[in-house]
């Protein structure tokens, strides 16, 4: 079951090539790691501070991996001064594969 992973940052200007060139280095990065699928970066036409990434993982725990590890956290350092506050963070599962989780748990896992 693969995972949909929304990053969402607040810059506090209009971002410059260099910060966006700060979440393409996350990208590259990603891409570098186990079940990592792909990803889009998208900013708001009306309120360009908002940059959302969207990244699809093969695996939750190939996501979660990936955002515990130290180069991950080292370019959210490097990231935090041009930010508002820290990235929200949402992940999503296929309508699908959510319902057949929950049926499968409310069955008792058989």
């Amino acid at each position: 079951m693969y995972v949909c992973v929304l990053i969402e940052r607040k810059f506090k200007g209009s971002p410059y090539p260099e910060h966006l060139q700060a979440i393409s280095n996350f990208r590259i990065g990603a891409m570098q790691q186990r079940g990592y699928i792909r990803g889009e970066t998208l900013v708001n036409r009306e309120n360009p501070q908002e940059v959302v990434v969207l990244s699809v993982w093969s695996s939750l725990e190939d996501w979660e991996k990936w955002l515990r590890c130290d180069e991950r956290r080292k370019l959210e350092d490097e990231m935090a001064p041009y930010v508002e506050g820290p990235a929200k963070i949402r992940v999503f599962t296929m309508g699908a594969d959510y319902v057949k989780e929950s049926y499968s748990a409310a069955a008792g896992g058989e």
